[in-house]
């Protein structure tokens, strides 16, 4: 419990440290930097423990944790990515790209998971190839005592990021929380791979090298999982329908909201939604209130917002949809 409150307390603090404005949702550029904090965090952590896995497994010959290393050394490589990623979601719109460039967070997001199944499927056939030629693996205690720091390091890095993922509401960063965590998980078979080698168990390397792939693979499917549904399309966040009827309800003249469509690209948002008015209305009066209700939607949220005015016929069987 202290150990997760030491954590929270860490990820706050750098965050109103780094990102003032992160508690506004639609802070693009305090949303960056809380993305790059991660990123370069977690770049200058893996480095140096890839760094110290590779070599203390060559000199005890492990498999498995040179799979880990190579686990180790991705997670800085998809950091850099979630790095790029952010600097490029801030970017405003422009003629290329018209509703911003949000979505590059689910890319690379996207990016990290395939880059994450790649090592585990190697690593995992490098493991097989261990436990049918077994190879007595037998490391020293300080060994053991190094890399079981390391672990708890990463499983550190990974409540720092998911906190700061959980901050800005970031599948990113959430992504590259799982790649630390899967990360302590592999290490943690790897110091029990070490454990059962000091009571000369062959195979174990090998068995533990193919738990660490396991892990791995099984990460990479979650993370890609997550990753692809946003860029397929998923539905509006939780409430904001509800608020945005309930905004444009307040409009002058607005008698019913239907037909809301939402598209989301990042902290930016593509509206279109119908309202029905009097029939007796003039067109002009009846454009003043679609560009009143277009302007409530923006208030709502940064983006765009399209609103088709419908004229209210009596004893219409059109209902509102939410």
């Amino acid at each position: 419990m202290r150990y997760t409150r030491i954590a929270t307390d860490l990820t706050r603090f750098c965050a109103e440290r780094f990102a003032p404005g992160y508690e506004d949702p639609f802070n693009i550029n305090a949303r960056a930097r809380i993305g790059v904090l991660e990123g370069w965090v977690s770049v200058v952590l893996n480095t140096a423990m890839a760094a110290g896995k590779f070599w203390i497994a060559a000199f005890t010959g492990s498999i498995s944790l040179l799979a880990d290393a190579a686990h180790t050394l991705s997670d800085t490589l998809t950091s850099v990515v979630v790095i790029l990623g952010f600097r490029a979601a801030r970017r405003p719109p422009d003629t290329e790209h018209p509703f911003g460039h949000g979505r590059v967070e689910q890319v690379a997001s996207l990016i990290i998971g395939v880059l994450l199944a790649v090592t585990g499927v190697e690593m995992g056939r490098a493991a097989v190839m261990r436990v049918l030629n077994p190879q007595l693996v037998v490391a020293s205690m300080p060994a053991i005592v190094v890399v079981s720091v390391m672990m708890l390091l990463k499983e550190w890095l990974a409540r720092f990021s998911f906190g700061l993922g959980r901050l800005i509401d970031s599948r990113a960063l959430a992504a590259d929380a799982w790649h630390h965590r899967s990360d302590a998980i592999a290490t943690a078979l790897v110091v029990l791979g070490f454990v059962a080698g000091r009571y000369n168990i062959g195979w174990a390397d090998g068995l533990a090298g193919i738990g660490v792939a396991g892990v791995i693979v099984w990460a990479a499917w979650k993370i890609v999982r997550e990753s692809a549904d946003p860029l397929v399309g998923v539905p509006a966040p939780e409430g904001l329908r509800d608020r945005l009827h309930e905004a444009v309800a307040t409009v002058p003249g607005v008698i019913g909201v239907h037909a809301l469509k939402v598209h989301q690209f990042g902290v930016r948002y593509d509206c279109s939604m119908h309202v029905r008015v009097s029939a007796e209305l003039k067109v002009g009066d009846a454009h003043r209130i679609a560009t009143d209700a277009e302007r409530v939607i923006r208030s709502v949220f940064p983006g765009t917002a399209a609103v088709h005015v419908d004229p209210a016929i009596k004893d219409s069987v059109e209902e509102d949809e939410r």
